[in-house]
This record gives C-alpha cells, sequence and structure tokens, in this order.
C-alpha cells in the first residue's frame, strides 16, 4: 500500500469513527403569546428517509444518534401513582390510557369535559402494576383524565376529534406487572443532513395548540414552538400559493383546512386574475376577478382577497396544486366534525348554536371585541364582502363569508358566513357576483 492510499485510509477511519459517534440533544419547549406552556407530545418525522417516532409527557428530550436511533431517558422508580399521556393524543375514535400504581388500592379513572363535567367514570380494586383502559367517543374538543388511588390524583390532557355523536365511555383493557425502569429507546432512522419535522402539542383551558417546525439538525439544540390554536395538519402544516404566499393549516376532524383566508392574485396555472377595481365593472362581471375590502391592499394581510364566485371555478385552477375550494358538502363535513346536529346541516341561515364560536378568531370583531374562541384554529375573521348590484363594500369586522364551489342554478352559489351578531355558522346562496372570501381544503 502506498504512502498516499494509507493516508487516504486511515482518514476515512478517522471519519467513519467520528460519525458514529456523532449525536445530537434536541429539547424541545414551547409558548403561546410569550409564555411557557408544557408540552403533551412531540412527534418527530424524517422526510427524507421516513419514519416517525413520539415523544409523550413529561419526555421533552430526543438525542439523535447516527446509529439511527432515538433515545429518550429512563424514567425514575415508582412510588405511587402515574398516568401516561393519553396515546393517540389528539385522537378520533379512541385512545389508550394506563394507569401505574405502586401498590394495592381503589383506582379511580375519571374523563371530564372542558367545564368539569362527568363524560364516563369507572373504578377497580387493583393491584401494583400497569393497568389498561380505552376511552371511545365522546364531545369534541379538551377533555380531562382524572386517576385516583390510594389519596393520590393525577391530571392528564387529551384532546377528541371524533366526529360521532357517541357518549364517551371508559372500557377496562387489562393489566400487566410493573415494568422494570432503565433506557428507553425507539428505532428511528436517522443521519446527518437528514430534514426532520417536529410536530408540538399541547392544551389550555379553551382548547388545543399545536405548532411544527423543520430542520436538518446538525448540532445540539432547543427547539421552541411557537403555539397556535388547533391542530396543525401533520402532512401538510403548510401550504404556499402560486403567488409565493404561505398559509398554514389546521386539521378539523378528518380535512385539512387552510387557516388564513386566500391571497393569490394568479390562478394555478400561472395566469393572472383580474383586479378590477371600478364598481361599475365588478357589477358586470361573468368572469373570475379579486379586490381587496375597499381596494385597500393593507387588508390583504390581515383578511386576505375577496372573489367573486367565478374565480372559485375557473378550469385555472384558484388554489394550490393539492387543495380546492371546499363544496358544500366539505364545508358540512366540516361543521358535523364540531356538533352541529345532522338535523340541522341543510339548513338555510344561521344554525349549529355555538359551532361558529369554535371557528371565528378570538379577535374577529374589530370593533365590538372579543369574537370566537378559535378552538378549532381555523382563525376566521371578518373580511366583509362586496355587492353585485353597486360594488361598493361593507361589513368588515362585522361579518365573513366564504364561498363554496357549488352552484344552485345560473346565478346563485351556496356559501357559509360568520357574524357579529350570531354564535352559529350562517349558510345560504346569494349571487355569483359578490365578492367573498376563500379558504381551500386538502384534496
Amino acid at each position: 500500500m502506498t504512502f498516499r492510499s494509507a493516508l487516504g485510509a486511515f482518514s476515512l477511519a478517522l471519519l467513519t469513527a467520528g460519525l458514529h459517534a456523532q449525536s445530537v440533544t434536541l429539547t424541545f419547549t414551547a409558548e403561546l403569546n410569550g409564555g411557557h406552556i408544557p408540552l403533551d407530545s412531540v412527534r418527530v418525522i424524517n422526510l427524507t428517509q421516513g419514519g416517525d417516532t413520539v415523544l409523550h409527557a413529561p419526555d421533552s428530550v430526543l438525542v439523535l444518534d447516527i446509529s439511527t436511533a432515538i433515545g429518550s431517558p429512563g424514567s425514575e422508580a415508582l412510588t405511587g401513582l402515574r398516568l401516561s399521556t393519553p396515546r393517540p393524543n389528539p385522537f378520533e375514535e379512541h385512545t389508550q390510557l394506563v394507569v401505574t400504581v405502586a401498590g394495592e388500592g381503589a383506582l379511580e379513572l375519571t374523563v371530564l369535559d372542558a367545564v368539569g363535567k362527568t363524560v364516563s367514570d369507572l373504578r377497580r380494586r387493583v393491584g401494583p402494576g400497569q393497568h389498561t383502559f380505552s376511552f371511545a367517543g365522546g364531545p369534541v374538543g379538551l377533555l380531562y383524565a382524572v386517576a385516583r388511588w390510594n389519596g393520590e390524583r393525577t391530571v392528564q390532557r387529551m384532546v377528541g376529534l371524533s366526529s360521532t355523536s357517541q357518549p364517551g365511555v371508559l372500557h377496562w383493557a387489562g393489566s400487566s406487572p410493573l415494568p422494570v425502569d432503565g433506557p428507553k429507546s425507539v428505532s428511528f432512522p436517522w443521519q446527518p443532513g437528514d430534514t426532520l419535522r417536529y410536530l408540538g402539542y399541547a392544551s389550555d383551558s379553551i382548547g388545543p395548540l399545536s405548532a411544527f417546525i423543520e430542520d436538518d439538525p446538525m448540532s445540539s439544540a432547543t427547539e421552541l414552538f411557537q403555539l397556535a390554536r388547533g391542530l396543525v395538519c401533520p402532512d401538510s402544516p403548510s401550504v404556499t400559493d402560486i403567488d409565493g404566499n404561505t398559509y398554514g393549516t389546521v386539521q378539523i376532524g378528518s380535512q385539512c383546512w387552510m387557516a388564513e383566508n386566500l391571497r393569490t392574485a394568479t390562478y394555478r396555472d400561472g395566469s393572472s386574475i383580474p383586479n378590477v377595481t371600478d364598481n361599475t365593472a365588478w357589477t358586470q362581471l361573468n368572469s373570475g376577478a379579486w379586490c381587496n375590502h375597499g381596494n385597500n391592499a393593507a387588508n390583504d394581510d390581515i383578511y386576505g382577497k375577496l372573489y367573486n364566485w367565478y374565480t372559485v371555478v375557473d378550469p385555472s385552477g384558484l388554489c394550490p396544486q393539492g387543495w380546492h375550494v371546499p363544496t358544500d358538502a366539505e364545508w358540512q363535513q366540516l361543521e358535523a366534525a364540531l356538533g352541529m346536529p345532522i338535523i340541522e346541516l341543510d339548513s338555510i341561515g344561521p344554525r349549529g348554536s355555538g359551532v361558529g364560536t369554535l371557528l371565528k378568531a378570538s379577535t374577529f370583531y374589530d370593533i365590538h371585541p372579543p369574537g370566537g374562541t378559535n378552538e378549532t384554529g381555523f382563525t376566521g375573521t371578518g373580511g366583509g364582502w362586496r355587492l353585485d348590484g353597486t360594488g361598493i363594500f361593507v361589513s368588515l369586522g362585522y361579518h365573513g363569508f366564504w364561498w363554496t364551489d357549488t352552484a344552485i342554478d345560473p346565478d346563485l352559489s351556496w356559501f357559509r358566513s360568520l357574524s357579529v351578531t350570531y354564535t352559529a355558522i350562517g349558510r345560504d346562496s346569494w349571487s355569483k357576483r359578490l365578492g367573498f372570501s376563500v379558504r381551500c381544503v386538502r384534496d
């Protein structure tokens, strides 16, 4: 072997040894409006190689190692009562709760809704070990699981997404011996340079909170989630339109919605959408057009653009690739997921008392605060509208209107509305020449 080849082999060996010794420690924390919020869970997805893993509270540290394992520190020995974070959390149909106790005694597990009303309750006499329960159904939104044993009490928060009307029920699922504590490790493929997506979940007295971060971790760091209302879509936490505008997303039931009003001035195929500012010209349109409320560009960032219905159905495509303007039926699916009675879905006018409050931004009313709770993260704003007969602008800060792509005749189409005057969500059909806001939903 020549000196050059020997030196190359030695360098390669050193590099390989260095890589195999490399590890990256990620510490996760979160805040809401500048205040610290404890995380309920963190999901980590490897976008490069595939695969994911989940950290459940109180774990908040992950160690990435070149050996393709991701680990978290071992837990301390159990001395009393422990209630694990529900898995999954948030959940749609059911979730699992594991209560670990150090000795014999009467164990009580209760699920409460956000206002403290008992949803389901189960009592058993148990011995030392892990005791597993399942919870199915129940209301949409924030829930509390409360475990009591021998005078001790512990609580975990969970978020229900079930769109069924089934009452929540706890079921006993069995017991197992106490585990032997030690380091925990989950198979998770990772190499330096891989792109990871971190999804952070938490909750407060209003409802679920979440945020996402994407990074190519090469050194240890603290990752700070800037939480927002609702549940970010895990597979599409953001979406960018053809003009380069980026929008947050929110999961409501099984649907993924934009969390902001559309702002594009360009169709998906690259052709421009006309900006029609003249009032008379607006009233005579039979093709797509957009405007800002009051023809004031400053309203674009907060409220997005107003579009007539012809823009919504133009074959050039209004929403980004993989997204579309929702149908009337898809709006009804959202409403049902938020608890609107089935009998009200086809009604006209405001219906589903309280559903609108879940969708409205807390700053919905610019003039008459406060707005909604925005528990869903939909962040509906009072973007107002543009009239079809005169072309004038009205209702900014008071009412928000959103198109569906579903026409009922040559002149009218269904839309949805949120208003200062009601807590419900409105459904009606008006002229296709009106200027309304648009939200997109993922295909």
